[in-house]
């Protein structure tokens, strides 16, 4: 089925909606309204609209997204959505279904139900009833008969109105302009407000008076309506009736009611009522020495060996720097004598000659294997009269220990291979070497320059650490660690300048300075003792032979001795005060008991509950 749009805008009078309304082609109409639309800020305006548009068989959907606006619309007997593309068939069999609602509720009640009443008139038959008679029209009146406003279908003389009497609805004229700026229109007989309510008028009164203009008086100055509202209001206590048949339970409701109380009260004294016994001790002033270990392993002070923790902290630093070098060394520059040599080898069995095997001739002079050399195993031929052996041989480029020439066969051996000889087939003709003395790295250079440098960071860092707030850096704790370090050049290697960098870390140790008086308090506290006002004063810091950080201390406080909370609280446990007091006192170092409940009004019975977890000991020093 089709529907039809109408488009509202924000001052259009309610008529001429109604008459768009009325001129569409199909029974479902779209009413899309603008946000503070006239039409939506009058529950009266939408109300006449409903009676109208129902008696030319529309449908109609209201589409806003104001939301007061709907409300007052669904008060109405109006379906009402945000947005056109929410309006489906489910939404329009919803609308058909109130318009039969309440099209069922006029045919009984002759009036328009809107909000709670929509469906009451029709569900419930009896209210039905009377809803007819009650005044939704007005009727003729005998003459000089005040009606009240909210009039029932019995008159003041108790004579029963016929309802087919009744008088035709009168156009309901308003003598002053509203409040607000809204719209007077006229819809089928009606002049009703467009954009506000009946409500915005200033004058009630005068409303009053048009409606009934025959009526002199307000109704209930009329006094037979004073007797029934009196009658009506008239309270009456289900517990408390003022007759003599009922004192008897009314005293019995008084007596429940203090009995209960009083079990209440006996409970909560029982169960709830928390005693504190305040004890004032009587101490010594003492003086004293101690030592406090300052131990970086422990988390948490040692009240029994007088320990407390440190904190490692560090500072990172680095750096570089040099110094001339103070070594010499002479060094051979130019070659020495050099050629081939040929290894022999006599054994039957192959020889191998590591590298850097030194081989001398007769005249001391000497060469060195520059690498291993394999000799061949020796080889014997033999005929049926003699036998030829046959040297293996190999042969290797080698340099002699001098510049100065040989000639050729001349013969080399070491006396680690006695099977093996070496020859130089050619001469070896003389060499240009020559020497000059250079400067080197000495150890003492290193050293020197490492030292220099490590000074230098670790007083750069140490500057760095420094005491903030309670802690405390103890200066005895402070080291140099090298982290890293790089030179340039190695010891006996040729270097005018040797240059080094360095990184170091410096690290020490830092103490809570409050946590010298907690160590003080918890070692009395392992004796069983309380001190108090502590003041100390440190008299030095030092490292013990075994290196733990010490501190000598001198203090002064007041000295309690400690009591057993448990044993007392054993003893006065449902003692009187008075007894428990006495208790009290007769101990040591007491100099005041006081006892009070916790609500204060207990403490008039004098009496400390049965359970001890409902005594707290309060000890003041």
């Amino acid at each position: 089925m089709k529907d039809t749009k109408v488009f509202v805008d924000l001052d259009d009078e309610i008529t001429f909606i109604t008459e768009k309304i009325i001129n569409t082609d199909t029974n479902r109409v779209i009413l899309v309204v603008p946000e503070r639309s006239d039409i939506i800020t009058s529950l009266v305006g939408l109300k006449m609209l409903r009676k109208v548009i129902d008696k030319n068989d529309k449908d109609v959907v209201i589409v806003t997204m104001d939301e007061q606006g709907k409300n007052i619309a669904l008060n109405a007997g109006f379906i009402s959505v945000s947005k056109i593309g929410d309006v489906n068939e489910e939404v329009w069999r919803e609308t058909v279904r109130i318009k039969k609602r309440i099209h069922d509720a006029m045919s009984m009640s002759n009036k328009v139900p809107f909000k709670d009443e929509l469906y009451k008139s029709v569900d419930n038959r009896e209210e039905t009833k009377k809803a007819q008679q009650e005044k939704f029209f007005e009727y003729k009146p005998e003459e000089n008969t005040p009606i009240p406003l909210n009039s029932t279908t019995e008159s003041v003389d108790n004579k029963k109105i016929n309802p087919d009497k009744r008088g035709n609805i009168k156009r309901v004229e308003f003598n002053k302009e509203p409040i607000s700026s809204s719209k007077k229109v006229s819809l089928d007989g009606f002049e009703l407000i467009a954009g506000g309510d009946v409500a915005s008028f200033k004058d009630t009164e005068n409303i009053d008076k048009n409606i009934n203009p025959d009526r002199s008086k307000a109704p209930f100055e009329n006094n037979e309506f004073k007797r029934d509202i009196n009658k009506t209001n008239k309270f009456k206590s289900i517990f408390f009736k003022d007759n003599n048949k009922n004192k008897r339970f009314n005293k019995l409701i008084i007596f429940l009611g203090i009995f209960i109380l009083l079990i209440i009260f006996i409970i909560y004294y029982l169960f709830l009522t928390v005693s504190t016994v305040s004890i004032t001790m009587s101490g010594k002033k003492i003086q004293s020495q101690s030592t406090i270990t300052i131990n970086p392993n422990i988390s948490s002070i040692n009240g029994h060996k007088l320990e407390i923790p440190s904190k490692i902290v560090s500072i990172s630093e680095s750096g570089s720097n040099s110094i001339p070098t103070t070594g010499t060394k002479t060094i051979q520059t130019g070659s020495f004598a050099s050629g081939s040599i040929t290894f022999s080898n006599t054994s039957t069995s192959a020889v191998t000659i590591p590298a850097s095997t030194q081989f001398t001739d007769s005249n001391n002079i000497s060469f060195v294997t520059t690498s291993s050399i394999k000799v061949p195993a020796a080889t014997v031929t033999r005929t049926t009269t003699s036998q030829t052996i046959n040297y293996g041989t190999a042969t290797q480029n080698e340099t002699l220990n001098t510049n100065t020439g040989i000639g050729a066969n001349d013969t080399f051996s070491n006396s680690n291979y006695s099977s093996i000889t070496a020859t130089n087939p050619s001469a070896f003709s003389q060499g240009n070497e020559s020497t000059s003395t250079q400067q080197v790295v000495t150890a003492n250079d290193a050293n020197n320059l490492q030292s220099t440098l490590s000074q230098e960071l670790f007083a750069r860092g140490k500057g760095k650490l420094s005491s903030s707030g309670n802690m405390k850096i103890i200066q005895q704790s402070i080291k140099n660690i090298i982290v890293n370090k790089n030179f340039d050049h190695t010891i006996g290697s040729v270097a005018s300048v040797l240059n080094l960098s360095m990184n170091t870390k410096t690290v020490a140790q830092e103490y809570n300075s409050n946590n010298i008086y907690s160590a003080i308090v918890k070692n009395q506290e392992y004796y069983g003792n309380t001190i108090n006002n502590v003041k100390f004063s440190i008299t030095r810091i030092y490292t013990d032979s075994s290196g733990n950080i010490k501190i000598s201390i001198n203090y002064t406080g007041i000295l309690f001795k400690n009591i057993n909370k448990n044993n007392i609280l054993n003893t006065i446990k449902g003692k009187s005060f008075s007894s428990a007091k006495n208790y009290i006192q007769g101990m040591k170092n007491i100099n005041k008991v006081s006892i009070q409940d916790n609500p204060y009004i207990f403490s008039i019975i004098g009496l400390l509950p049965s359970n001890k977890n409902n005594i707290k000991i309060k000890v003041l020093n």
